[in-house]
């Protein structure tokens, strides 16, 4: 999740010079355990590792940058890109896509 919001903080940093706005942007997630420690600070006492990273998230969060939003693992569009799938779920992932086949 660190890693996204970074490069979304990229990106709207060259939105912003190209002299557009954006309003925080939507991050999908199936992880909840990771949305719980994003947005509750008081349970970083609890946790094992909290490396500076994670409060990156947090202050992304707390500036309207970033709109962290949970999405069940077989809703997630994003593991076609990221996990060896089988055909059936490839095919759902591709239609969450909006993106048909060719194939005849």
């Amino acid at each position: 999740m660190t890693e996204i919001a970074k490069q979304l903080q990229w990106i709207q940093n060259l939105y912003e010079e190209l002299g557009l706005n954006l309003s925080a942007i939507p991050v999908c997630i199936d992880n909840q355990g990771a949305i719980f420690l994003a947005m509750n600070p008081t349970q970083e006492e609890r946790s094992k590792h909290v490396h500076k990273d994670d409060h990156y998230i947090r202050e992304a969060i707390i500036h309207k940058e970033l709109d962290v939003l949970y999405v069940p693992t077989n809703q997630q569009v994003a593991d076609i890109f990221t996990k060896n799938l089988g055909g059936s779920k490839f095919q759902d992932r591709r239609k969450g896509l909006c993106m048909i086949s060719y194939a005849s």
